[in-house]
């Protein structure tokens, strides 16, 4: 044999060892079905690789799961029949059987057992949930991921970002959930949603992240996913590849024959009310983190800015400012384009609800404003936004 033939077959060696080291060889005999060699591949630490499976691109659901799930509860809300309205973004109900008789005869009304989810978020046994949620309780509790049923207080809930904040004893707390970044979030990232749909305590399921920055209904900056979300899952974590919550699942669009289509409230969101929630509330209070500026507005395009008449294609075209709000008394006018707020361009995506979303009551805001063709810059501060608005 030649010494070139020789290097051929050693080189072929080579290769073959250091594909059976790293990889599953799948074989086609003819005739016969698949045969598969199935190889050693070392795991790499999650820390280390993002969350991925070493070599594979893929989100590492198990470990990210073990990861995450402990800080996962369900959320139970108990309250008077009565009381429920038509909500329909509330989590599914169960209603207790009948109604249960006091010691002097008399019968209470039924209660409906609501169930959603949570996600634990600190040291003190705070919970991060929808404000749907927990709306109307008359008693909370939670159930850890190992059936262990807690009684709960509610902190605060802010209705107008769907967001409350509900208190555990802390020193039974199983975990506490990593909070990420969703200003970082892109379409395209795989992401777990964690928590209890139709009352099948913390399932989890797993998809993409569809779009950023979506409104729905008033609800604005919304994380689009097609992660499987049903009644039950509202208020729980939506996990990137890191293990860390860049959401907190609110609501989808099944009931109107879509499929795929669900939404997260972006953690930035729900973190800043948190921490206003955990300031200024108990007992439940109602709080009000949403920032208003007081006008009505449209996001411009082509086709809006031929409509209204404006030269600018891009920003919020303002048709209407409530008298006495912060845009008034900043001198923002009917017709007027707000271009930019702080620096930042509006755009059909970043959008002038997206961008005050970021912002609290008492803010000052600089806006600036194409008005008839002259650019133009207004400051106002920021109020709370009114309950009706």
């Amino acid at each position: 044999m030649s010494i070139r033939r020789l290097f051929g077959w050693v080189a072929i060696l080579a290769l073959v060892i250091a594909l059976t080291t790293t990889h599953t060889i799948a074989f086609f005999p003819r005739g016969a079905t698949t045969t598969t060699l199935t190889t050693t591949v070392h795991a790499v630490p999650l820390a280390a690789t993002g969350g991925t499976v070493a070599g594979s691109g893929a989100l590492d659901a198990e470990a990210i799961y073990a990861q995450v799930n402990p800080a996962v509860v369900t959320v139970i809300n108990q309250q008077a029949t009565a009381q429920r309205s038509g909500n329909s973004r509330r989590p599914a109900a169960t209603a207790t059987p009948g109604g249960s008789t006091t010691p002097g005869g008399s019968t209470k009304a039924p209660v409906d057992t609501g169930l959603g989810s949570g996600v634990i978020f600190d040291d003190q046994g705070d919970i991060l949930t929808n404000n749907h949620v927990v709306e109307g309780a008359t008693a909370l509790s939670v159930e850890l991921a190992d059936g262990t049923r807690l009684d709960a207080t509610l902190i605060g809930r802010d209705p107008s970002q769907d967001v409350a904040v509900v208190r555990i004893d802390p020193t039974k707390a199983p975990g506490i959930a990593t909070l990420g970044d969703s200003g970082a979030v892109k379409p395209g990232q795989a992401v777990l949603a964690i928590g209890s749909p139709e009352t099948l305590a913390n399932t989890v399921t797993e998809g993409i992240v569809s779009a950023v920055n979506r409104q729905v209904d008033t609800y604005v900056g919304l994380i689009q996913t097609d992660t499987a979300i049903n009644p039950g899952n509202s208020g729980g974590p939506l996990v990137n590849a890191r293990g860390e919550v860049i959401g907190l699942n609110t609501l989808g669009l099944a009931s109107q024959g879509d499929q795929g289509l669900n939404f997260a409230i972006p953690i930035n969101t729900a973190k800043n009310v948190a921490q206003t929630l955990l300031a200024k509330g108990s007992n439940g209070a109602v709080v009000t983190t949403r920032a208003f500026l007081g006008v009505s507005s449209e996001t411009l395009d082509n086709a809006v800015a031929q409509r209204v008449g404006v030269k600018a294609t891009q920003g919020a075209y303002v048709s209407q400012v409530q008298s006495g709000t912060p845009a008034d008394k900043g001198g923002v006018q009917k017709g007027d384009v707000i271009t930019a707020v702080n620096g930042t361009t509006l755009t059909s995506r970043t959008t002038l609800g997206t961008v005050l979303n970021g912002l609290k009551p008492g803010d000052t805001a600089t806006l600036t404003v194409d008005r008839n063709g002259s650019t133009q810059t207004l400051t106002v501060t920021l109020a709370e936004r009114p309950a009706n608005a």
